[in-house]
């Protein structure tokens, strides 16, 4: 070999030498940054042919620059953010639920219950009292109150996770967007077996990651370097395009009957749904469709089941005023969201029900066939007046069971001192007062519930004992 040759040598050991200080440097420069892999050098010795000794070596050749990566060690890692990217959500969401309920406290809906019991205790002491009654009141409006608060709290949480999934699928979005130009850029760098795209895969790489972290994915690359993902069987990124991930509303019917609608996910404009079961996606799912249900449908339950115990008890109960047959809740509102005192008690505290009384009863003969009387009147308790309805226990008729048809037409008549007919609800008495349209003599059928039990006197408080 001769002088050029062993400076040739020499020149090629320094230029390797100068690209591995380069990479060096390099690795170290970027040791904190994001998803930056450890480059190597690689080499081989060079040589040439020589006539009388065969191979000679004629310094060292770079062959490429590498990356360090591991890709088992990738795939448990696109699985691991995936299920911590789920629970993430799940965590979140158990934390909001439990800063709502705010149990145990004085703001806690248990605290709101205490103070309904406690003063419905203090009632059933002192029934005649009415300062009792508008604690009772009171302290009932602040228990639906404190109901309502939940339900709305929850409702909000539902659509601020509704909003959150609309901003990570747009993230999804940007994702497969820019793997796709990786894919582009990987491609077009790696021609030949001595070109990588090094930086690139990196920075792909790290968007698989973050894509992994939303929603479950499958990746193959193929033999130019793009890579192609699929989710739940449907593709997202392809070697030379990508399918987005579009929001739409469906409808559903609600367990009230009422229509509303749900936030949903699909590939593009197609028609199936896409609702992953692993990463944020998944969890911003699983919080609406599972935790947050649950949570609703507990409270509505427990609503519900609040509202008639205490309806059922108080209904066949007497109020201050001895009547009977009045709901303490609103019978309509048997959700977290509609539950409310009835309007009976909201008018008056005295028809708050905290005296006992006996069973909702139908009347013994069925519907009573009475005839109007020359004054205008039915008395189905009186005997001399009435022998034929004649029944001393058809008192304390319950309030909203009364229907008066006429015979034979079947014509229903209206309540109402300005309409048709009024009743005595403690007496058994209906009082005609449309006397064009009922003169004495007109058959009329009612039918009706009366309490079997009459009132206990102002001192009576077994009943909110009862409730």
């Amino acid at each position: 070999m001769g002088l050029f040759g062993s400076l040739s040598v020499g020149t090629s050991g320094l230029s390797a030498a100068q690209m591995a200080l380069d990479v060096t440097g390099q690795n170290i420069s970027n040791a904190n940054t994001e998803g930056y892999s450890r480059k190597r050098v690689s080499v081989v010795a060079d040589f040439r042919k020589d006539g009388v000794m065969g191979q000679m070596g004629s310094g060292v050749n770079v062959t490429s620059v590498e990356r360090y990566r591991n890709e088992f060690i990738d795939v448990q890692i696109q699985s691991q953010v995936g299920e911590k990217g789920y629970y993430r959500q799940l965590d979140q969401a158990y934390e909001r639920i439990e800063n709502i309920f705010n149990e145990p406290s004085d703001t806690g809906l248990n605290e709101f219950l205490d103070n309904f019991w406690d003063s419905m205790h203090d009632l059933s002491n002192n029934p005649a009292d009415l300062s009792s009654r508008e604690l009772v009141a009171a302290n009932t409006s602040s228990l639906t109150t404190r109901f309502k608060a939940v339900a709305d709290e929850l409702g909000a949480l539902r659509s601020s996770v509704d909003n959150n999934l609309i901003a990570h699928v747009e993230t999804v979005n940007a994702l497969t967007q820019r793997i796709s130009s990786f894919n582009n850029q990987i491609a077009a760098v790696e021609i030949g077996e001595k070109f990588n795209a090094n930086d690139a895969r990196d920075q792909r790489d790290e968007a698989v990651k973050e894509l992994a972290k939303e929603i479950p994915i499958e990746m193959i690359e193929d033999a130019s370097g793009r890579i192609s993902i699929t989710s739940n069987g449907s593709i997202l990124v392809g070697p030379s395009d990508r399918v987005e991930l579009s929001m739409y509303r469906d409808k559903i019917q609600l367990d009230d009957g009422t229509e509303s609608s749900e936030l949903l996910i699909r590939f593009g404009n197609l028609s199936v749904q896409f609702k992953p079961e692993r990463g944020e996606i998944g969890g911003l799912f699983a919080v609406r469709d599972e935790v947050l249900k649950e949570y609703e449908d507990t409270l509505d339950q427990f609503a519900h089941d609040l509202v008639k115990a205490v309806n059922e008890v108080h209904y066949e109960g007497y109020s201050l005023n001895q009547d009977t047959g009045i709901y303490f809740f609103d019978p309509a509102g048997t959700t977290a969201e509609k539950i409310s005192l009835s309007s009976h008690i909201k008018d008056d505290v005295s028809n708050i029900a905290a005296a006992s009384g006996g069973k909702a009863s139908l009347p013994v003969i069925g519907t009573v066939a009475g005839v109007v009387l020359a004054d205008g009147t039915i008395d189905i308790t009186d005997d001399i007046a009435d022998p034929v309805n004649y029944n001393p226990r058809y008192t304390n008729i319950l309030n909203g069971t009364v229907l008066v048809t006429l015979q034979p037409s079947g014509v229903e008549l209206t309540e109402g001192p300005s309409a048709d007919y009024v009743v005595d609800y403690h007496n058994g008495q209906f009082n005609f007062v449309n006397g064009a349209l009922l003169p004495p003599g007109t058959a009329v059928d009612i039918d009706f519930k009366y309490n079997d039990v009459g009132f206990g006197g102002v001192g009576d408080g077994s009943n909110a004992v009862e409730m």
